[in-house]
């Protein structure tokens, strides 16, 4: 899980200590969509790493980067 998740989750809960659970955790729940429409679409994500991949594998052999398709193929 991305890192700023847990920042995003941490801060909204820490800004609305004083309050009771079902208000904090209304307010989690806002924080978590703002913070998620920020994020890039996932069908966006996985058709940049399929498009990396076909790029690196229509490359000659001795020109593609094995260790950076490992990573697309890992991030994927």
């Amino acid at each position: 899980m991305d890192n700023d998740y847990h920042d995003i989750a941490r801060q909204s809960w820490h800004r609305s200590s004083t309050r009771d659970f079902s208000q904090k955790t209304k307010f989690l729940a806002a924080d978590l969509r703002k913070w998620r429409k920020k994020k890039p679409n996932n069908n966006d994500l996985i058709a940049q790493i399929e498009n990396q991949i076909l790029v690196q594998q229509s490359l000659p052999p001795s020109q593609q980067d094995h260790n950076l398709q490992q990573h697309l193929h890992d991030k994927h």
